[in-house]
């Protein structure tokens, strides 16, 4: 399942009362316009950095609120998503905009882009930072920036996310729109909220984990009912499970749950 929450641009932080963001608001000269504009910036970015090391577990919330910190940190980044390798099996956890998880899944499918050298390949980070502006491209993921470029990308950029979990690899994808790309100060912010994402990764691989248990314990129940009521193997009480699901379309894991319920097979 994905997630997706609103975006909250860095511009979209209140002014601090105090500070000369007031005088530029009373009409100060453009230069201290400019100043107060990095002066918000910067107090925007304190408040992201007091919120990600007030918790010392490090961890940043959900991956949906991780995704929205990126946006909210990090300058020139448009949109986030979030991407988990587990088990060899790649998807998208949370994303701010579709767009966002369409470029992850359009990786996945080409083969290519940041968040592929990161997850499947074991890079700390990678990026996209320019676009073709002719078809004559020889550039880094030949295959995947004209594509992006046509959906108005200007720039990706991907980093590792820790785990601390042998099996599963995450990483932090950020866009930015077209006609604009990372900067430095861009990178260091978004290495800094991938760092402390490491607790909402963790987070959702207990849920992952407690939902499989579930599962698995569900399967067990109803199998051993199935055996009981019409007096079958643990094989053939499985295989009948599994017939009857596909049989009729219904996912296994609810069949299971009727089954648990009335204690036999639902009828039609």
């Amino acid at each position: 399942m994905t997630d997706t929450i609103p975006a909250r641009a860095l511009t979209d932080v209140p002014a601090q009362t105090g500070t000369r963001l007031s005088r530029a608001s009373r009409g100060a000269p453009a230069n201290d316009t400019a100043a107060a504009g990095r002066e918000q910036m910067l107090l925007a970015k304190f408040d992201l950095l007091d919120e990600l090391y007030a918790n010392p577990d490090r961890s940043a919330g959900s991956l949906a609120e991780v995704a929205a910190k990126a946006i909210a940190g990090i300058r020139s980044a448009s949109f986030a998503a979030i991407s988990i390798r587990r088990a060899g099996t790649l998807r998208v956890q949370a994303a701010t905009h579709p767009l966002a998880g369409e470029l992850e899944r359009l990786q996945r499918q080409l083969g290519q882009g940041p968040s592929i050298e990161v997850l499947t390949h074991g890079r700390s980070h990678s990026a996209l930072l320019s676009m073709p502006t002719t078809d004559a491209y020889d550039g880094p993921f030949p295959d995947l920036a004209p594509r992006a470029r046509d959906l108005g990308v200007g720039a990706l950029l991907s980093l590792r996310i820790a785990t601390g979990l042998q099996d599963t690899k995450a990483a932090l994808t950020v866009t930015a729109p077209s006609g604009r790309s990372f900067s430095e100060d861009d990178f260091l912010d978004a290495l800094t909220i991938a760092h402390h994402a490491q607790g909402a990764v963790g987070a959702d691989h207990v849920t992952h984990l407690t939902r499989a248990l579930d599962s698995s314990r569900d399967f067990g129940v109803a199998i051993g009912i199935l055996m009981s009521h019409y007096r079958l193997t643990r094989d053939a009480a499985v295989e009948l499970l599994k017939r009857t699901s596909q049989d009729r379309n219904h996912k296994a894991h609810v069949l299971a749950m009727q089954i648990i319920e009335i204690g036999q097979l639902p009828e039609r």
